[in-house]
């Protein structure tokens, strides 16, 4: 995964990576946002396989949500049914989100740090490591 942009908002520092399938659509992301020293507040994952997940200082992993798949598009309607429409889907289990969607981040990044990071929110509450943000994919 790439560094794509470097943000401030509010205060914080947003840091995103991402993998392109094609001009401006991608395929998987990952968030950071930082406080000013660099110490992570939360992040916000998403695979185009599975889904999004976040995760919060103090809080861990939260707010799960799968793809619907071909079959639960189509079941909402007639008109669905023929031209269907892939959306998020409900609220998932966060070990779906932790084994499935963190699983397809970690596979991609290749930075040390970061695959540390993605690996420790799988079950961390606060993580102790600090991101540069002068140069954040270092």
């Amino acid at each position: 995964m790439d560094l794509i942009e470097k943000t401030v908002k509010n205060g914080c520092h947003h840091i995103l990576f991402g993998t392109y399938q094609k001009e401006d659509f991608l395929l998987r992301y990952w968030e950071l946002i930082c406080s000013p020293n660099g110490t992570i507040k939360e992040m916000k994952f998403s695979s185009g396989f599975f889904g999004e997940i976040g995760w919060k200082k103090g809080i861990g992993l939260t707010d799960c949500h799968r793809w619907e798949n071909e079959k639960e598009a189509g079941q909402a309607s007639f008109l669905t049914y023929h031209y269907n429409n892939i959306l998020l889907d409900g609220e998932a289990p966060l070990d779906f989100g932790r084994d499935n969607i963190l699983g397809d981040i970690e596979k991609h990044m290749s930075q040390p740090l970061f695959k540390k990071i993605v690996q420790q929110a799988k079950t961390a509450l606060f993580i102790e490591d600090k991101i540069s943000l002068e140069d954040p994919a270092d």
